[in-house]
């Protein structure tokens, strides 16, 4: 459909754009970076306030996040309740995951509606490795 201009800009009732769509599928790389190409906004709200990095991250795609972050994601916006892409990693146990949303300037002491931080959410889901990583990284 793109190789024919077809139109790459609309949301579907959940205010979804393409690009929230294919971050959600961890085989769309090519996907995700031909989409970032035509234009799509990489840090477009769905209705419930989703980005598409939080898409990728929901899908436990760590290449996705990675394209998604290179292309200015922004890992700190969290959807309407305040849940950040590092909520989601920490809550899935994704070390790795988590690393690469640190790197990026994450906001390890970021709270969501419920007051509670990745720190929380790692620990409430027994992810002990993500929990020891997000100590090491506590602000000063």
């Amino acid at each position: 459909l793109l190789d024919h201009q077809a139109s790459v800009h609309g949301l579907d009732r959940e205010r979804k754009t393409s690009l929230h769509l294919a971050a959600a599928s961890p085989k769309c790389l090519p996907l995700i970076q031909r989409l970032l190409d035509e234009g799509l906004d990489v840090n477009a709200r769905s209705r419930e306030g989703f980005t598409p990095l939080q898409c990728a991250v929901l899908s436990n795609s760590t290449a996705s996040v990675e394209i998604l972050l290179n292309r200015q994601a922004d890992p700190n916006k969290g959807n309407y309740l305040g849940i950040t892409p590092l909520h989601a990693a920490s809550a899935m146990g994704n070390i790795e995951m988590v690393e690469l949303l640190l790197s990026y300037k994450a906001k390890v002491d970021a709270q969501a509606y419920d007051m509670r931080k990745p720190i929380h959410v790692a620990a409430a889901h027994w992810k002990s490795s993500v929990v020891r990583k997000l100590l090491a990284s506590q602000p000063d």
